[in-house]
């Protein structure tokens, strides 16, 4: 999670380098000429898209680190596990020619 932080934080100071790059060039080109650049003035850095994928991408991080975070409180609280056959280790779900699930195994 810290990495996708450091990653949205480096993403975002580089495009609003970009923007402020723009806008002293803008200035410069405004007075030297007395037109502005041709094109537009870039989107604030809160809307690029790749800012926008970074931030994205760390809420995922987020998601997943509280998910984690439930499963061990949830282990640490006793809650039961998967059920496992302890009388045949070699046992395992077969399915059914008709629809369905058994507990079972191939003899060898």
């Amino acid at each position: 999670m810290e990495l996708a932080q450091l990653n949205l934080d480096k993403i975002t100071a580089a495009q609003q380098a970009r923007i402020d790059d723009w806008q002293a060039r803008n200035a410069a080109s405004l007075a030297a000429t007395g037109r502005p650049l041709p094109g537009g003035q870039p989107v604030p850095a809160s809307e690029h898209c790749r800012v926008k994928a970074a931030a994205a991408k760390l809420e995922r991080a987020r998601d997943r680190a509280a998910a984690a975070q439930q499963k061990a409180a949830a282990k640490a609280a006793g809650a039961p596990g998967p059920v496992r056959n302890i009388t045949g280790p070699g046992a395992r779900l077969m399915p059914v020619r008709g629809g369905g699930f058994i507990q079972g195994c191939n003899p060898a």
